[in-house]
Parts: C-alpha cells; sequence; structure tokens
C-alpha cells in the first residue's frame, strides 16, 4: 500500500488470506491479457548468450519472446536456448513499435542470459499484474553484465554498459521518432546504460523509473557527469531508493549510490520532474524472506525491485498525474 493514496486501502495487508486471493485473481486476469501485449527482445550480447561480450555494431539481435513460453513461466527461458525467442527483422521491429506506447526495460550488473531474464519477465509479469494498460509493447534489453559479484566484475560490467548505450542510443531514437511514447525502466547499473545514452545520442524519455540506480547520488547535478540525465526525462524522472538494499548497504562507499538513499535533498529541490520514492519498507531483507520462491524469483532484495507489487501498483496510481510530490514513502 501507498501511505498517500487512498485507493490502496481496497488491499488487504499482504500476509493476510484477502490479499492472497485478491493477488491471485488479478493475476490470472493480467495473465489473460498476455497475448495482446507485445513482449519484444533486443538483445546487445556477443554471440546471443555472451555474459561479458557485447556485440559489434549492426549485429544487434532484433526479436520477440515466445509468449507461449512466458504465458507458462517456461523454464527454456531461463537456459541458453533460441526456442525462446524469434527474430524480426528491422522493418518488423519498426511496425511493432509505429504509434504505440512503448517501454524499455534494462536490468543490472551480475545478469547472465538466464538472470537477465528473469528481471525481464518478472518486470513483465509485474506491468500485467499490478497495472492496466499503460503501454502496448515493452522491450526487454539484455545486455552482457558479467554473471558475477565482487570488485572485478564490477569494473568489466561498468565498461560494457558504457559500451552498450553506445549500441542502444541510435535504436532507442529511432523507436523515439516513431512511437507514440517512450519510457524506460532501469534496474540497478542499467540506470548507467541510460544516461550513457542520453549523454551521448541526446535520447529523450517521456517517462523514467530507476529501481535501485547504482549511480552516484550527486552526479545528476549540474556539471556532474550524468547532469544531462534529468532534463531529457520530457515528464517525470523516479527514483526507486531504500537503505535496506542489500547491494548498498555493506559499505559506507556503497551509501553513495543513488539506489540507497536518492538524491540528496538539497539537490533534488532544483528538479521540479523528479520523484524520489523511499521504498525502505518493502525492500529490505525481512520482506524479502517472506517472499514464496521458484525459478524466476529474484535471488536477492536487490532484484526484488522487478516484482514488488508496492512499486509497481505506485506506477499505476500516478500513471497520469502532472502534480507530484518530490519524495513519497512506500508502505
Amino acid at each position: 500500500m501507498i501511505s498517500t493514496f487512498n485507493q490502496f486501502t481496497l488491499f488487504a495487508p499482504a500476509n493476510s488470506g484477502m490479499y492472497k486471493r485478491f493477488t491471485f485473481l488479478f493475476f490470472l486476469l493480467g495473465f489473460g491479457s498476455l497475448h495482446g501485449q507485445d513482449f519484444l527482445l533486443l538483445n546487445l550480447r556477443a554471440d546471443l548468450f555472451h555474459t561479458t561480450q557485447v556485440c559489434l555494431p549492426g549485429d544487434e539481435f532484433y526479436g520477440q519472446f515466445d509468449m507461449d513460453m512466458v504465458h507458462d513461466s517456461s523454464s527454456v527461458l531461463l537456459h541458453n536456448n533460441e526456442a525462446a525467442f524469434s527474430a524480426l527483422t528491422l522493418d518488423e521491429w519498426n511496425a511493432r513499435v509505429e504509434g504505440k506506447r512503448v517501454l524499455f526495460v534494462v536490468h543490472g550488473m551480475a545478469k547472465g542470459w538466464s538472470e537477465a531474464n528473469k528481471d525481464l519477465c518478472n518486470v513483465y509479469w509485474s506491468l500485467q499484474q499490478y497495472t492496466t494498460d499503460l503501454y502496448d509493447v515493452v522491450i526487454g534489453v539484455s545486455w552482457p553484465g558479467d554473471s558475477y559479484l565482487g570488485v572485478s566484475p564490477y569494473f568489466r560490467a561498468n565498461r560494457q554498459s558504457l559500451k552498450a548505450a553506445k549500441l542502444m542510443g541510435p535504436i532507442a531514437n529511432n523507436i523515439e521518432a516513431r512511437a507514440q511514447s517512450m519510457d524506460i525502466m532501469t534496474h540497478s547499473m542499467g540506470s548507467k546504460v541510460m544516461s550513457k545514452m542520453i549523454k551521448r545520442d541526446r535520447v529523450h524519455f517521456d517517462h523514467a523509473y530507476l529501481l535501485a540506480p547504482s549511480i552516484l547520488r550527486n552526479s545528476m547535478k549540474p556539471l556532474k557527469r550524468w547532469r544531462k540525465t534529468i532534463s531529457h526525462i520530457d515528464s517525470r524522472l523516479f527514483i526507486f531508493h531504500s537503505n535496506g538494499d542489500w547491494a548498498f548497504n555493506w559499505t559506507a562507499m556503497q551509501h553513495l549510490g543513488l539506489g540507497y538513499q536518492g538524491m540528496r535533498a538539497r539537490n533534488s529541490k532544483r528538479y521540479a520532474r523528479v520523484t524520489q520514492v523511499n521504498c525502505d519498507q518493502v525492500i529490505n531483507q525481512k520482506v524479502y524472506s517472506h517472499i514464496r520462491r521458484n525459478a524466476f524469483s529474484s535471488r536477492s532484495n536487490h532484484s526484488y525491485y522487478t516484482q514488488c507489487p508496492e512499486v509497481f501498483h505506485y506506477i499505476q496510481s500516478v500513471a497520469n498525474s502532472q502534480q507530484l510530490p518530490a519524495r513519497i514513502v512506500l508502505q
């Protein structure tokens, strides 16, 4: 539930039987429309499945996930198996986005093909389950963010994120020119892919949802590295952060990440189009430890953003809002 929105009082507490029955009903209703919404794939990995190398310019893979497998939560989606998707020509790709409401979804680091697909599919399913008629096309972007955590993989993934942004920028500009609207949702280091795209190719998005962004919390200030990010979000930039996110609370150095406590208050006051969403109460280890597990479950509370009902209920609630507070607390 969200404390400042009365409509969410319709939902009982998450541990009640009523909530579970409502959730199951909405889940079924949402899945009934899966085939009505395109779920496209933009693969920027070398040889389709590479974990540490981006493809060469011109070798980007345009495709569509197999919707029967998505509908059935098939484990094939979690293996290096080309049966999980089909190729589209560039003309077919362009036709799919023409005049449509498009959402890019960009995962973070330490995501091989399998882990990346978990995040992409979880976002797709969460949109189906917790939102209504926001997008016509969802484009999952798979890039080689390594498959391990640690210092060395972090720097390797950081380099690959910048390379992925160079490939994705012209593609996003092409879609922007064709689509009715174009939004983006990023998780963790996916925020760096987005910021680099904006800096290099001047890409514009209508809305941006940054889930646990790993860029530095002061990096969008004037004269800083990602200062152009905010000016290229035409409607609203949402920053979802939590000090209970394990990826940011190991050391004081990690506390500098935007996903830990968001932008500093004195910085956020400068930007009327930014809303910071405090997720301390819904993204933490206590909540995560009670989540039912399956093959597609997030492997940590850091990735749980992609499945969190409160996050997607909030996105639905502000879909057509013009006046929003600078800060809000989910609970």
